[in-house]
């Protein structure tokens, strides 16, 4: 169904670059400007509030949220024209709709009409693309529900048996060990050197940090390759944090990880390790048992309590390079916040990565 819906945003990819002469000539402001007016929306909301994120803008109402893609370009992607902007857009709905369904509504035009009036999900020519998307409450998110001291264990539970479920039915991949391993190495080795160079640095000894790391990797080999091998690396949702968890009657998990497949491709373990590390940063270090007790008896998998370790340790590292990234272009004022972030990650990372290493031998 994937490849289908792939096949029918390129058709519609060639019909909309034939436009894009026409939408250059309306630029990201006046596009913004008409998107935060209340009056632009074809629900009638009282009122738009509108959210800036690294590679996007989203405008919530009461019942939606729209996101416009920011005309940017990465190492990952490139944002730059309509029609990529389009593709990546629909690519983000079929995606989340894996475990949000109910929650991604489709993608709808940002129009020109003939009197070069602006118009969203109306008539005339598509100058940009919005996703559009069920508003969710935010007091049922899971990282404001773990601070507030609000979660019953039931809906853990129910989370617990969406992710099962969604983790066992993904096919699995095909890759060698040897490509699996050095995958794993070349991502601690990349977030290890990139905190080592930091303008910044954070006070930990990085150097340790990723020998252990690695040591666990080296002297573990035969267990990813296992893993590989009973067919637990698989396309998943590639972001898997407590701020995505959605514990609504039933459950909902929203904002993959759209924009690289490769980062989509995980051990099921390295994912639940993600998800139960950022619930226990929080407040919720006891989210992992019943998560993980529902996917055992769903998959009959056993993972290694020190892959889980592993894993932890890795997802840390990378959090806290993410956090010291923030620091190229933050306020002086956030400066001391990031490196905060950053070094609890690192002291995680420590701990298990530590860990791994004591329960593996």
């Amino acid at each position: 169904m994937i490849l289908v819906n792939k096949l029918l945003v390129l058709i519609r990819v060639a019909r909309i670059s034939s436009s894009s002469q026409e939408s250059a000539a309306v630029t990201t402001a006046a596009k913004l400007a008409f998107l935060r007016r209340a009056g632009s929306y074809p629900d009638n909301p009282h009122r738009v509030t509108c959210i800036e994120t690294h590679y996007a803008w989203v405008f919530v109402s009461r019942q939606f949220a729209y996101k416009l893609k920011k005309p940017v370009r990465t190492a990952w992607f490139d944002y730059t024209t309509v029609s990529a902007r389009y593709a990546d857009a629909c690519n983000e709905v079929t995606l989340n709709r894996r475990l949000a369904h109910d929650v991604y509504l489709g993608v709808v035009p940002l129009s020109m009409g003939s009197s070069d009036s602006l118009s969203l999900d109306g008539s005339g020519t598509a100058i940009d693309w919005l996703v559009k998307m069920r508003r969710l409450p935010p007091q049922l998110m899971l990282d404001r529900a773990l601070r507030d001291g609000r979660v019953e264990p039931a809906r853990i539970d129910a989370v617990g048996e969406l992710l099962a479920r969604f983790w066992v039915e993904q096919p699995s991949e095909s890759m060698s060990a040897n490509a699996y391993l050095n995958q794993l190495a070349d991502s601690i080795a990349d977030n290890a050197a990139y905190l080592r160079c930091s303008a910044q640095p954070v006070r930990t000894d990085i150097e340790d940090l990723e020998c252990r790391l690695n040591g666990y990797l080296r002297s573990q080999s035969t267990v990813f390759s296992q893993r590989l091998a009973d067919g637990c690396v698989k396309e998943l949702h590639g972001d898997l944090r407590p701020e995505h968890v959605c514990l609504s009657e039933p459950p909902v998990v929203i904002d993959c990880l759209q924009f690289s497949r490769a980062l989509r491709v995980l051990d099921i373990v390295d994912e639940l390790a993600f998800l139960t590390l950022e619930c226990e940063i929080v407040a919720g270090g006891w989210v992992e048992a019943p998560i993980l007790r529902h996917y055992r008896q769903l998959s009959k998998d056993e993972p290694p309590a020190s892959l889980i370790d592993f894993y932890k340790g890795c997802r840390a590292l990378l959090r806290a390079k993410l956090a010291v990234g923030h620091l190229v272009d933050c306020p002086a004022a956030r400066r001391t916040h990031w490196l905060s972030i950053a070094s609890v990650y690192l002291r995680y990372a420590h701990a298990y990565a530590t860990s791994a290493l004591r329960v593996a031998s």
